[in-house]
């Protein structure tokens, strides 16, 4: 398969199939497949790993299934750790869209105690906020009632155009 950036890809399998394995085989998490895995002519199986921390910093995003938030960090912390990963300050874009997402309430709240629909909605903003060239997401709107889900597909959609990046999206 070639992804072109810019696009958006659908993949949607049963539960067990492979989604999240292969998601995480192109982020460099999972190096145990054959064959091979380039994201601009970069091999990520042999890649060491100051490479692949630099081209997730700068190229790649992700939103995790199990959402991986820091449970005694506060949302807005959690939020934080990426937004510091671009060059640019995209402090300032967190309220805006925490107030679209309708979780600008609970933003000093600490994760582990958030409801998983408000735990995925501050993932999807923490992935969102650093800079990519592609964004990955494992089943991001499981947990969320149709409103939300709009809401959320509906940023991500704009985010990544302003990026000029493509979507890989897993769902069941």
């Amino acid at each position: 398969f070639s992804f072109e950036q810019g696009k958006n890809y659908l993949i949607d399998a049963q539960s067990g199939k492979g989604k999240s394995t292969f998601v995480q085989c192109i982020y460099g998490i999972r190096r145990d497949f054959t064959g091979d895995v380039f994201i601009d002519s970069m091999p990520i199986k042999s890649a060491n790993s100051d490479s692949i921390a630099k081209l997730r910093q700068n190229h790649l995003s992700i939103l995790f299934q199990d959402l991986r938030l820091f449970t005694d960090l506060t949302a807005r912390e959690n939020i934080q750790i990426n937004a510091a990963l671009g060059k640019t300050d995209r402090f300032e874009k967190v309220d805006e869209m925490a107030n679209f997402l309708k979780v600008d309430h609970i933003m000093e709240k600490e994760a582990g105690l958030l409801s998983y629909g408000e735990r995925q909605r501050i993932a999807t903003i923490r992935a969102l906020i650093q800079p990519f060239d592609w964004i990955m997401l494992d089943e991001p709107f499981a947990h969320l009632d149709k409103e939300n889900t709009r809401n959320s597909y509906q940023l991500i959609q704009e985010v990544a155009k302003e990026q000029h990046a493509g979507i890989l999206l897993t769902t069941l």
